[in-house]
């Protein structure tokens, strides 16, 4: 473990929280890499150099001081890490004042470089499991080699399993997309079963692998989806979507993931979550390119589109089912003004809504334009 600038610099900030001293943070060599005086940084400090060569708390009296390079009054101290000494932290002041905070100023040192090194190794371990999964996912097959290092992850390979994605707000910063992944994180190590891995999947996405269940768990499975939808939204005040494939067969994870995209599109654009076997309509719809897409939308509905009394109508009429009576309550218009707007849709599209066909070709559209 290295003190770097970045760790130095929040050991100075928590510790200015304590104390209202001038603190310094030395590398090995003697060398300032942190300081409240931001202009003693890059200086060569002959103090924290001795406390390096002797592995032991040094007081500094004004007169020593006036003796060492780069030195100020106050008293230095070793940091260690796992039985090593990796670095320096100096207080400065009169030895005997700044005595009663030295050794708690440095223990706080050593569990903040304790937390950092936890949380680094942390981020090591997703990042391996992360390329694991995606790995996993687009090989065409598995051997023994891949499942011997699934289980140096500790992960189950020859399991059966479904895949579940969440999706974050990509429009949030980076920081509080990593906040919204560790709270979700949080939740499934508090809930999950064992045979079940979830891990990062870039910045604002998890992919969770659920070890494949019966229906009746699957349902049980969803409400706890729905729980931690919510439980996200009270604590981050962030909605997430949350789309799951069905289960896979041994070893392949592919189709389970391709499933779990198709429903988190849906999920997005529904706020919800959504489970892949829920997909009908929209099975259809997410599987159509985008220029069959425009084309289509052109023939059916270029001619209202600019209209928007003729198309709020539409929508009101098919979100009806079709029923005249609803849709000219819910437009708080006379029933005959509806029959001559749906006439006025038929003459500019040349298609009835009134008719199976027309009612199934102004659905797929208004279906394609949300």
């Amino acid at each position: 473990m290295q003190l770097v600038s970045e760790l130095s610099k929040k050991i100075i900030k928590e510790v200015q929280l304590v104390m209202k001293e001038h603190v310094i943070v030395t590398d090995p060599s003697g060398i300032i890499i942190a300081s409240t005086e931001e202009k003693r940084v890059g200086f060569f400090h002959e103090g924290a150099w001795n406390v390096m060569q002797r592995k032991q708390k040094l007081y500094i009296s004004k007169k020593e001081a006036a003796d060492l390079k780069g030195v100020k009054p106050g008293i230095n101290l070793p940091i260690s890490y796992q039985g090593e000494i990796i670095g320096v932290i100096g207080i400065t002041g009169t030895p005997e004042a700044v005595e009663p905070f030295a050794d708690i100023i440095r223990r706080l040192t050593e569990l903040i470089i304790r937390e950092a090194y936890y949380i680094e190794t942390k981020e090591w371990e997703n990042k391996g499991v992360e390329a694991f999964f995606r790995e996993w996912i687009y090989s065409q097959q598995v051997d023994a080699e891949f499942i011997e290092r699934g289980h140096i992850l500790g992960v189950q390979v020859d399991s059966a399993y479904c895949c579940t994605l969440f999706q974050i707000d990509s429009s949030l910063s980076k920081k509080k997309q990593q906040q919204v992944q560790e709270t979700i994180r949080y939740w499934f190590e508090r809930h999950k079963a064992d045979g079940d891995y979830i891990a990062n999947w870039g910045y604002d996405r998890l992919l969770l692998l659920k070890e494949a269940v019966g229906e009746k768990a699957r349902q049980g499975f969803k409400e706890e989806l729905k729980k931690c939808q919510q439980y996200i939204q009270a604590n981050n005040q962030v909605m997430i979507t949350i789309g799951v494939g069905k289960p896979a067969e041994q070893f392949n994870l592919h189709a389970s993931y391709e499933e779990a995209k198709k429903a988190l599109k849906v999920a997005s654009k529904r706020q919800t979550v959504i489970f892949y076997e829920e997909l009908l309509m929209d099975m259809i719809l997410e599987d159509v390119s985008e220029p069959v897409k425009k084309e289509f939308l052109s023939r059916v509905l270029s001619s209202i589109q600019k209209e928007k009394e003729l198309l709020e109508t539409l929508k009101c009429y098919l979100a009806n089912d079709q029923s005249l009576k609803k849709t000219a309550f819910d437009l708080h218009i006379h029933i005959n003004t509806l029959h001559y707007r749906l006439k006025q849709m038929k003459e500019l599209t040349d298609i009835d809504p009134k008719s199976v066909k027309g009612i199934t070709l102004f659905h797929l559209a208004l279906s394609l334009l949300e």
